[in-house]
């Protein structure tokens, strides 16, 4: 990163006159943080001084992102070689990586820069090809699988229709069905204050939740369901009458 981009960064534009200080003054923080026992004014082994700014000088092993990224790959490979148990598995290990929204505890804006959003994109994609491969191979990672979509659907893609589906047919799969049913209300609700959604439309976000969550009870729980009062339209979904087999 140049020195440049740090100040944009921090300031957007507008830095004050001790904006290059500032920086100086981060990076010498970062490099103590990274290394305690640094002394002071040394240039240290992770963060270097280049001659337009710093570079993260570390290998793949001593980064969270960069395993992150080789497990997912591995995954990819796994899944490909009809190993969908052991892909599971490297998914798994790669979300325990994660621990919350990128740049979290910065400046708000920060979250928004691109390279910050590409990272928590990443996450959202791998929680979901997890979710398809545990769900599918009927693994007991569901509960990992379930955190890690719960954790992104906490952040900027909480109306992600992909990823609350998959929450859904996760909780149906774990016998939570009727939290299920909570959290395709909650979504709906949360869609219907969302400026020109209508969730009540054929081709929104609702019919896809709720086919998800009324799929899931019937493969997971070898229940007839049926849907009272019909009712993608307008109003509130009714809780179905679920009527087991062989008791009517």
């Amino acid at each position: 990163m140049t020195l440049y981009e740090a100040v944009d960064l921090l300031w957007d534009g507008d830095p004050p006159d001790s904006a290059v200080n500032v920086v100086h003054r981060h990076i010498g923080g970062l490099r103590r943080l990274l290394q305690p026992d640094l002394p002071p004014r040394a240039p240290g082994g992770h963060v270097v001084r280049t001659a337009g700014g710093y570079r993260l000088a570390t290998g793949p092993a001593a980064l969270d992102l960069a395993r992150f990224r080789g497990l997912r790959e591995r995954a990819h490979r796994a899944q490909a070689a009809g190993a969908g148990g052991d892909g599971a598995c490297l998914y798994a290990e790669a979300l325990r990586l994660w621990h919350g929204p990128v740049a979290a505890g910065g400046m708000p804006r920060l979250r928004d820069h691109p390279v910050f959003v590409a990272v928590e994109n990443e996450y959202l994609a791998t929680a979901k090809e997890a979710a398809d491969t545990v769900l599918r191979h009927r693994s007991p990672l569901t509960e990992d699988v379930l955190t890690a979509l719960r954790c992104a659907a906490a952040g900027r893609h909480r109306l992600d229709e992909g990823l609350q589906s998959r929450i859904v047919t996760a909780l149906a799969a774990t016998g939570r069905q009727a939290e299920a049913l909570e959290v395709f209300e909650a979504v709906r609700a949360d869609l219907a204050e969302e400026p020109g959604v209508n969730p009540s439309s054929p081709t929104a976000f609702a019919p896809t939740l709720l086919g998800e969550y009324l799929a899931s009870i019937h493969a997971t729980a070898s229940l007839q369901v049926k849907v009272v009062t019909g009712a993608l339209g307008g109003g509130a979904i009714s809780q179905p009458e679920v009527e087991r087999r062989g008791e009517d």
